[in-house]
């Protein structure tokens, strides 16, 4: 409390009196360093690092990674770096630190200042698999300055060929990009990459835009297969993950299939009903379009029937098929046409 008021002789003060009663600890100094910070004192943290031996603390790489910690937080991050140079003899740094420095380097976009200390790891600590959150934010800086993509992927193969891996932060984002750019083969990589990391676990946007890419590429098979497994990746598809397959298989005119999404869309009570209805709408228009005309009765039908509504555009070229479909069946005498289709058919024409 008396160094958050700036009260830093009185806060000596009850240090050196915690002393005398054997109460000092790493967390003591870990709140004098965080009083300084925020005074904007950094000059007296790093004293305050040097004189904590005196006082019976260890000034070792836990303490030192406290004091960064503290310091990188309000945004001076060259003063710790400056710092770190001047005891990296006596104290090696670890993983931990540099991936507090990294992170500040990715939220001020320092790409040289990130390849530096990138380098200083892998120079200090070796290749650590488990160090995967200093790669996670290397990868971003990355992916955000002037290499972009291209740059981040290249080391992104080197950490894999290391087997290292960077966290989820970075496979959404550079997913992202890949759907923003196109850039199907390099999505591919990323998943790929990802497929092989236990600790990271796709979630419903990550396989929103790997499905977005496969459809990007026209690859239906590989966009069905992966939307097929969020259900064994206990991953729950949203409007969007429908929407997406489905507008591509229309697209691509395999209503087959589209019908298949539609029905799951339908049956799956978190897609929201306007979702359904635009969903619908498309799927009647389009085989309606192609003159599949029994198919395109059938789903109106089964819309009518949900209370799923018709656009009215929509509607107004289905009458023309139902009557169609009746006129048919009552030409060549279909006995076998379904009955609702039939009864709702003669009401239709009779209005």
């Amino acid at each position: 409390m008396l160094g958050k008021h700036c009260l830093f002789d009185a806060m000596w003060d009850a240090i050196k009196s915690m002393k005398q009663e054997g109460m000092l600890s790493l967390a003591t100094f870990a709140s004098v360093f965080g009083s300084y910070v925020m005074a904007d004192k950094v000059k007296d943290v790093l004293e305050a690092f040097r004189v904590m031996e005196q006082y019976g603390c260890v000034a070792d790489v836990v303490a030192l990674t406290s004091l960064f910690s503290a310091i990188c937080r309000d945004g001076k991050t060259a003063d710790a770096r400056d710092f770190l140079n001047t005891v990296r003899s006596r104290i090696r740094p670890d993983a931990d630190m540099y991936a507090i420095l990294l992170e500040v380097w990715e939220k001020e976009q320092h790409t040289v200042n990130a390849r530096e200390t990138f380098d200083d790891i892998v120079f200090q600590t070796g290749w650590d698999p488990n160090n995967f959150s200093a790669y996670d934010s290397f990868l971003n800086v990355l992916l955000n300055g002037s290499g972009g993509l291209k740059e981040a992927m290249k080391f992104s193969v080197i950490l894999k060929g290391k087997k290292c891996y960077p966290g989820i932060r970075f496979f959404k984002a550079a997913l992202k990009e890949c759907v923003m750019i196109g850039d199907v083969k390099a999505g591919k990589l990323l998943w790929d990459y990802m497929s092989v990391q236990n600790s990271c676990k796709p979630d419903v946007e990550l396989y929103y835009s790997i499905i977005y890419l496969y459809t990007f590429g026209q690859d239906a098979d590989r966009a069905r297969i992966t939307f097929d497994e969020m259900v064994f990746k206990g991953v729950f598809r949203d409007c969007e993950s429908y929407n997406i397959l489905f507008q591509f298989l229309i697209k691509i005119r395999n209503f087959r299939e589209a019908q298949q999404i539609f029905t799951e869309m339908v049956k799956n009570e978190f897609v929201p009903m306007h979702a359904v209805v635009e969903a619908g709408n498309v799927l009647v228009g389009g085989l309606r379009d192609l003159n599949r005309v029994p198919e395109a009765v059938k789903y109106a039908d089964d819309m009518f029937d949900r209370g799923i509504k018709l656009a009215s555009v929509t509607l107004a070229r289905d009458l023309a098929l139902f009557r169609f479909w009746y006129y048919t069946c009552y030409l060549f005498d279909f006995c076998d046409a379904p009955a609702p289709q039939r009864a709702r058919a003669c009401l239709l024409v009779h209005n």
